[in-house]
């Protein structure tokens, strides 16, 4: 018997737009930390990085983070996965939209003074965290009955973006204890493993939208 795979016609709106909104949201995750620093230093007229990206709700790009994260919240709640409403694709990604939106609403305080919002806020990040980084891990690297040499390449990637996010994860609260954190907090280490987690956010769902290595023409599988 053959191996039963999906044709991929690339004239088929449908599959360009979802390709398209899968390279959107990773070029957001990627260029996001970036964005929010460079962004202060002119509107605010400073040069001193954040603790953490969440900060930058107090300043002026704000607008900025709030958008980027609402969009992001949106699409994840609107992504089905191959397998349709009802898979594990779709439970995780619903999850991490709703954490997305309670990440952009549920800021931090401004002086850092600990306040349950605080709490709320960072619960909210690493649990948005860690479901992205299972998705990379578990659902991304998902195969039909034959894979290609691009898609075992893409897997591969997957891999490593969702062991780095989870490192990147479980390394901000170990930094943020106080024998640790008084040696090394002029780096700002939240800042960094936030900027590290996003980025391989981003370029996990760059990947997902075949940004490279990219399957050829009527060869992309169901599970792709």
């Amino acid at each position: 018997m053959q191996p039963v795979y999906q044709q991929d016609n690339i004239q088929d709106p449908h599959i360009i737009s979802y390709m398209t909104l899968r390279k959107a949201i990773g070029w957001m995750g990627v260029l996001l930390p970036a964005v929010l620093v460079l962004g202060s230093f002119i509107l605010d007229h400073t040069y001193v990085i954040k603790p953490s990206l969440s900060y930058y709700y107090w300043t002026h790009m704000r607008n900025v983070l709030v958008g980027v994260l609402c969009v992001i919240g949106s699409f994840l709640l609107s992504y089905h996965g191959p397998e349709g409403f009802k898979s594990w694709d779709s439970l995780a990604s619903k999850s991490a939209g709703l954490l997305g939106f309670c990440i952009a609403f549920i800021p931090t305080s401004q002086n850092g003074d600990n306040k349950p919002e605080d709490t709320v806020h960072y619960i909210s990040a690493a649990i948005f965290l860690a479901i992205l980084a299972g998705m990379s891990l578990f659902l991304f690297t998902k195969s039909g009955a034959y894979i290609t040499a691009q898609k075992k390449k893409r897997n591969r990637i997957f891999k490593v973006c969702g062991i780095i996010m989870l490192a990147a994860i479980i390394l901000i609260p170990v930094t943020g204890l106080n024998f640790i954190h008084k040696h090394i907090s002029q780096f700002k280490p939240t800042a960094i493993c936030e900027t590290i987690a996003l980025i391989s956010f981003g370029i996990s769902w760059l990947v997902k939208g075949q940004l490279i290595f990219k399957d050829k023409e009527n060869a992309a599988l169901i599970k792709a």
